[in-house]
């Protein structure tokens, strides 16, 4: 199986994927059997084949954010710290922002809220220490939702404004609209 047919494979089981509004807008599969599925077979393909750094950053992505979905957060963990360190060896800033992101995304589903945010905070300090700005709204939006969990509304409202105003910018109406819908969380949980 070639990067492509993961890619395609992926985006298909990407469709599964939802926010749940009752639990802070963790993201969720309604059909776990099949991401565990997919999961199983690129995990057997992964330990089979020597891969490219495209494929790898690709896959490990995949695996950090698939497993955080599906209630397994210490294998996300595990994934996106071996992403990170590919990134850092090869010195693409670009990716170490993204996952930071990742990783803080996953520490929050494993409980590790303090960790998560002081990793959100890490990621922003390197996006504005090498202007890789283009993923500071996912960074606050990621930051806010953690802040929210912790009932810390306030902050998680301000986080989620910056993210609203640059997704406003970029004009993403799907980006936008999660946005709001954490602003409107926000604001039930006042």
């Amino acid at each position: 199986m070639g990067l492509e047919q993961i890619k395609n494979e992926f985006n298909a089981i990407a469709k599964t994927i939802y926010f749940d509004k009752a639990h802070f807008l963790r993201e969720k599969a309604s059909d776990e059997k099949a991401v565990r599925i997919f999961l199983e077979k690129v995990e057997r393909l992964l330990q089979e084949n020597d891969r490219k750094l495209e494929e790898l950053y690709f896959v490990y992505g995949v695996f950090g954010n698939l497993y955080r979905v599906i209630g397994h957060p210490k294998k996300a963990i595990h994934y996106l710290q071996q992403a990170l360190c590919l990134a850092e060896r090869e010195n693409d800033d670009s990716r170490k922002v993204v996952f930071l992101i990742r990783l803080g995304e996953a520490l929050k589903y494993n409980e590790e809220h303090e960790k998560a945010l002081k990793t959100f905070d890490k990621a922003m300090d390197l996006s504005d220490t090498l202007q890789v700005r283009k993923y500071n709204d996912f960074i606050f939006q990621h930051k806010g939702k953690c802040l929210l969990e912790l009932g810390h509304l306030l902050e998680a409202e301000k986080c989620f404004l910056e993210a609203l105003h640059i997704r406003k910018e970029k004009g993403d109406p799907e980006l936008v609209a999660s946005t709001e819908l954490a602003i409107e969380l926000v604001k039930k949980s006042k």
